[in-house]
């Protein structure tokens, strides 16, 4: 219910204007969006409680490209909310979409949060208290940090220097 409510939300906050169109057709425009836009999620939740945590994130990135996939190619599609779009006022960073188009973008996106989300966890479980070597940090944390930072950090430089 609670992930629910925040698609709602975001669906509200994002995507206000639709109301201007037909005020009715805007609640139930954003009430459905938001039910369609948690299967995934509640998917994912299934595969995390069934499976190893490698296999849920890699169905949860498969889960949401089938949903934006479907939800782009359906009489009821709404477009605005495609994560790949996130980078529409970056068009020179996101050059590779002329061969992945959008989805290409979503697969990035989500890619990333999960690489991010996972180092966060890494460090919040890391026992600060028993630390007796630095290196056993880097040891747990570098490689998703060098991950991340190659995903994200290097493709912006490439942009930053050929403007």
């Amino acid at each position: 219910m609670f992930l629910y409510v925040q698609f709602l939300l975001w669906n509200l906050l994002t995507t206000w204007w639709v109301k201007n169109a037909s005020l009715a057709g805007g609640i139930l425009a954003f009430v459905f969006n938001s039910l369609f836009m948690t299967l995934p999620w509640l998917l994912f939740a299934y595969m995390r409680r069934k499976y190893t945590p490698l296999t849920s994130y890699i169905a949860l990135l498969c889960f949401w490209m089938a949903f934006e996939y479907i939800h782009l190619n359906w009489e009821l599609t709404w477009p605005w909310l495609t994560l790949g779009n996130v980078f529409a006022g970056f068009p020179q960073i996101v050059q590779w979409y002329s061969y992945t188009g959008v989805g290409g973008g979503t697969f990035w996106v989500i890619l990333v949060n999960i690489v991010l989300f996972r180092q966060i966890q890494k460090i919040q479980t890391y026992n600060w208290h028993e630390a007796r070597n630095i290196v056993q940090l880097l040891r747990k944390v570098l490689p998703h940090s060098l991950l991340a930072l190659g995903l994200f950090v290097v493709p912006y430089c490439h942009f930053a220097y050929n403007i």
